[in-house]
């Protein structure tokens, strides 16, 4: 795939001119990114081949999310063929619907990554946080077997347990902290985790957080989360808007619909990027050698959605 020469985002994603050409520039483009960041992760990967380390979860998280935008980039062919008995006709097909929900798993995807791994805070309490994601996994993986059938699990729960028992963070919280973030039980029904939350707002009456304050905590800049998030989160509840959204629709308004979805995967891409490099020293080494051409096209992205002041490496 050939990239333009010169590059700027256009940082209002959903502009009224949208042209076939454009959005192939654009699709061109998100196939690179996605390259960039899985050749990255392989490069970790190897540096770390056979290292079990907690950390090195994220690598997994972030399979997880290429494997989205992947599928995002496959589907935004509009070609399908139909079999009316003996003939093949090849029409039109646009799931822009399906599109707007692979892009919010994306946004979720991000979210826990980020929170999990890459929040700018104690390295214990990150772990926390990680160990309290599993166990809220696991249990309730459990939860849907038949109950005399979990042994291997319950060998990982009490194991976990133990993890979070002797953290240096969950040791040092108050009674009420602690029972808010977990609460154990010989009953596997009420064993309760939370990896959501954050110590400032501990001892406070508000003391949940939003997947919008994971985000804002990331540097995704507040209106583009505002108008993408809750946008796209109408398309997994099937809402009257979604269903209704392919009714008279142009084909103008599809090509914008593609370019939104598909810029904004690639601000979510360029913040990864921007996590990665900024964490591992295998990341650094990586970013060291990228042309100037996909520099340019990481910042560009990078600038147009998190907050200056948050980016990390590609500053």
């Amino acid at each position: 795939m050939c990239l333009i020469r010169k590059y700027k985002v256009n940082t209002n994603i959903r502009r009224n001119i949208m042209t076939e050409p454009e959005l192939q520039k654009n699709l061109n483009r998100y196939y690179h990114l996605i390259n960039i960041l899985e050749k990255l992760v392989t490069s970790i990967e190897a540096a770390f081949l056979n290292d079990h380390r907690w950390f090195l979860y994220s690598t997994k998280i972030t399979r997880k999310f290429i494997g989205h935008c992947k599928n995002l980039y496959i589907n935004s062919s509009d070609a399908f063929v139909i079999e009316d008995g003996k003939e093949k006709i090849e029409t039109q097909y646009i799931d822009i619907p399906g599109l707007f929900m692979n892009v919010r798993s994306q946004s979720d995807t991000y979210a826990i990554l980020y929170h999990l791994f890459f929040d700018k805070t104690d390295w214990e309490l990150r772990r926390l946080r990680f160990d309290l994601w599993r166990l809220d996994s696991i249990v309730g993986w459990v939860r849907q077997k038949n109950p005399f059938d979990y042994n291997e699990e319950n060998n990982q729960i009490n194991e976990i347990i133990d993890k979070i028992l002797h953290n240096d963070v969950f040791k040092n919280l108050g009674e009420s902290e602690k029972k808010f973030v977990f609460r154990n039980s010989n009953e596997i029904e009420k064993i309760f985790a939370n990896w959501k939350f954050n110590l400032n707002k501990l001892t406070s009456k508000e003391n949940k957080i939003s997947w919008k304050e994971i985000f804002i905590n990331s540097g995704l800049k507040g209106k583009m989360f505002e108008n993408a998030h809750s946008f796209f989160s109408m398309y997994v509840h099937s809402n009257f808007f979604s269903v209704n959204h392919l009714i008279n629709q142009s084909h103008e308004q599809t090509i914008k619909d593609k370019n939104f979805a598909i810029t904004f995967s690639s601000f979510l891409i360029a913040l990864t990027l921007d996590d990665f490099c900024a964490s591992f020293e295998k990341g650094k080494e990586f970013a060291s050698t990228i042309t100037s051409l996909d520099l340019e096209i990481i910042k560009s992205f990078l600038i147009a959605a998190r907050e200056t002041e948050k980016i990390k490496y590609f500053a």
